[in-house]
C-alpha cells in the first residue's frame, strides 16, 4: 500500500484543532464537540439502577447491551436519570464502542447523538447546581488562583468532606504533587478513589494512572482499565487516547481497531493534540489497522475543512479504501466526482454498508446501477484472479506457467460465473427493495 503524506507539522495541526472548525456534513454515528462532565444529583433508587445496570454491562464490554438499558432508563420520568442516561447513549455511540460507522442494532444516527447531547444539557445535565459543598469548592478555586494557597486548601477540604467530586480530585493532585502540602502518594489515591466514585472524569482518569503503578498502593491493571473506560464514556480526552491505543495494541483488552480509531478520532475533536498526533503517525505507517485509521483520519479532516484539505480527505478515505475499509469505499463515491464514483458505491453496498445501500435505491437508473455493479464484479474477479496467481506461483510455479494454464482457466471460469450468479441476484433484490447487504 502506498504512504499517505499529510503536509501537517504538529504546529499546524495544533492551529487547526484551536481553530474550532465545524462538521461540513453529517458523517454517520460520528460527531464533534467537548461535552461537559455530569451533575452529580440524586436520583431515585429504582431508576438509578437502569444506570447502574448499564454500567456494569459497559464495564463488562457488553457495549450494545449497555446501549439498550440506557435507553430505557431515557424514557425516566427523573430528570436527572433521563439526562444521565441520554448523555451515556450519546457516548456509547460517538465513542464508537457499540458502533464505528454503521447504524446497526437500533444505535443512534449523527443527527441523532446530537439531539441527545442537547436533550440530556436541556435536562440538566452538566449542572453544578445541587452539588455537594459546591459553595466551597467554587470560593477555594478563586483563592487559589489568587495565591492564597493555605486558605483554599481548608474550603478544598471542607468541600470534599461534604462529598464534592471536584474538590477530592483537587486534593488527590495536590497530595500526589506535593501543592502546598507534604508529597503522600497514600493520600492522593485515596482523594482520587472518592473523586472517581462521585464520577469526577478527571479524578478517574488520574486513578487509573496511579493504579497502574505501586504509587500509594499495590497495581491494579484491572482496576485501572476500569476507571479508564468510565473516564472515556464521560469524555476525557486523555482517558480516550491512552484506552484507544490499548485498543490498538491489544493490551489488558482485545485488540479492535475500529475502536481505538474511533476514541482517538474524539479525542483529536477535543483538541488533544497526541491523538492528532496518533492519528497522523499510523495513518502513515501503513501497517494492520490503517483501513479504520485512515478512515478516522479522513472523518478529522473532514471536519476540519472540507474544502481547504480536500486533497489530503480523499488520500485517507482511499488509503482506508486500499486496505479493505468499506466505509471508505462509499465515501470515496461520494466525494469524487469520475466515472467511477458509482462503482465504488456499489462495492461498499456488497459490503454492507447500509449508506451506500440506501443510496443505490436512491438511484432513479437502473443502468447506472447495473454498470456500476458489473465493474465492481469485474474488479473483485481481478483481485481475486491476482491472488490466485501469487498463490500459484508459490506453491507451483509450472502450474502458473503459461504453459499449464488449466489451473487458471477453470478458476476464471468458475470466478466469472460465481460473480455473475452474485451480480444477478443483487440486481433482483434491489429492484424489489429487499437488499440486506449480506
Amino acid at each position: 500500500m502506498g504512504r499517505l503524506v499529510i503536509s501537517m507539522t504538529r504546529r499546524n495541526l495544533c492551529a487547526l484543532l484551536v481553530s474550532g472548525a465545524t462538521s461540513l456534513a453529517p458523517l454517520s454515528s460520528l460527531a464533534a464537540g467537548a461535552e461537559p462532565r455530569p451533575a452529580q444529583a440524586s436520583a431515585p433508587s429504582a431508576n438509578q439502577a437502569l444506570l447502574d445496570k448499564g454500567k456494569l454491562l459497559q464495564d463488562s464490554m457488553e457495549f450494545t447491551a449497555a446501549y439498550r438499558v440506557y435507553q430505557e432508563a431515557s424514557r425516566s420520568t427523573s430528570l436527572s436519570i433521563k439526562a444521565e442516561a441520554e448523555y451515556r447513549r450519546a457516548r456509547l455511540a460517538r465513542m464508537g464502542n457499540a458502533v464505528f460507522m454503521h447504524n446497526d442494532d437500533g444505535m443512534s444516527s449523527y443527527n441523532e447523538i446530537n439531539e441527545l447531547f442537547a436533550q440530556a444539557r436541556k435536562d440538566g445535565y452538566g449542572s453544578t447546581a445541587g452539588v455537594a459543598g459546591q459553595a466551597d469548592a467554587d470560593a477555594a478555586a478563586k483563592l487559589e488562583k489568587a495565591g492564597d494557597i493555605p486558605a483554599a486548601l481548608v474550603l478544598y477540604q471542607r468541600a470534599a468532606e461534604a462529598g464534592n467530586p471536584g474538590a477530592n480530585r483537587v486534593l488527590g493532585y495536590d497530595w500526589s504533587h506535593a501543592e502546598g502540602v507534604p508529597k503522600d502518594p497514600v493520600k492522593a489515591r485515596a482523594y482520587y478513589l472518592r473523586s472517581a466514585e462521585l464520577g469526577d472524569a478527571i479524578g478517574q482518569n488520574n486513578l487509573a494512572t496511579m493504579l497502574k503503578t505501586d504509587a500509594g498502593g499495590p497495581i491494579d491493571l484491572a482496576g485501572s482499565l476500569l476507571w479508564r473506560q468510565r473516564a472515556a464514556l464521560q469524555g476525557n480526552a486523555k482517558a480516550e487516547f491512552v484506552l484507544g491505543r490499548l485498543y490498538l495494541h491489544g493490551e489488558g483488552v482485545p485488540q479492535d481497531y475500529a475502536r481505538a480509531a474511533g476514541l482517538l478520532l474524539d479525542a483529536a475533536r477535543q483538541q488533544y493534540q497526541p491523538a492528532a498526533d496518533e492519528l497522523v503517525e499510523l495513518a502513515n505507517a501503513d501497517g494492520p489497522g490503517t483501513g479504520e485509521i485512515a478512515y478516522a483520519l479522513g472523518a478529522f479532516l473532514y471536519e476540519l475543512g472540507y474544502v481547504k484539505y480536500f486533497d489530503q480527505i480523499v488520500a485517507a478515505f482511499r488509503l482506508s479504501m486500499a486496505h479493505g475499509y468499506a466505509p471508505a469505499e462509499y465515501m470515496v463515491g461520494t466525494l469524487v466526482n469520475d466515472d467511477d464514483r458509482h462503482m465504488h458505491i456499489a462495492t461498499a453496498a456488497a459490503a454492507g454498508d447500509e449508506r451506500a445501500i440506501a443510496r443505490l435505491r436512491e438511484l432513479d437508473h437502473d443502468a447506472v446501477v447495473e454498470a456500476a455493479e458489473a465493474k465492481a464484479e469485474a474488479e473483485s474477479t481481478a483481485r481475486r484472479t491476482q491472488a490466485y496467481r501469487e498463490n500459484m506461483a508459490r506453491t507451483s510455479p509450472a502450474a502458473s506457467s503459461p504453459s499449464s494454464p488449466t489451473h487458471e482457466k477453470g478458476m476464471l471460469e468458475d470466478e466469472i460465473k460465481d460473480q455473475k450468479a452474485r451480480g444477478d441476484a443483487l440486481q433482483r433484490e434491489l429492484h424489489t427493495g429487499q437488499y440486506s447487504g449480506k
